[in-house]
């Protein structure tokens, strides 16, 4: 792949953690992971996995998904729904970037 991506919450109060914070309530948060990439016919196939270690439930949860080129520059962005995602839960979800690999 010649380019990177950075996967970034829309909810981004989801993922920040002040100092007073107990080491419980920081664990209790939505993880993100990019977990794998690929090459599929000219896209490249992004899996991602969202773990749920919240009490609650999220109806809504957009990502904010950016592709930079090799001059650094924004090349490509796309808004992805990521819920349904129930609480405590894991969940998988796939996205084709069509046209990012080159």
């Amino acid at each position: 792949m010649t380019r990177s991506l950075l996967a970034g919450a829309a909810a981004v109060g989801l993922f920040v953690l002040t100092p007073a914070q107990t080491l419980a309530q920081q664990d209790a948060r939505v993880h993100l992971e990019l977990n794998k990439a690929e090459q599929v016919q000219g896209s490249c196939r992004l899996y991602l996995l969202l773990d749920n270690k919240t009490e609650r439930a999220y109806e809504n949860l957009q990502l904010d998904l950016v592709s930079f080129d090799t001059d650094g520059i924004i090349a490509q962005r796309m808004l992805l729904e990521t819920a349904p995602l129930p609480a405590g839960k894991m969940r998988l979800k796939v996205f084709d970037l069509v046209g990012a690999m080159q």
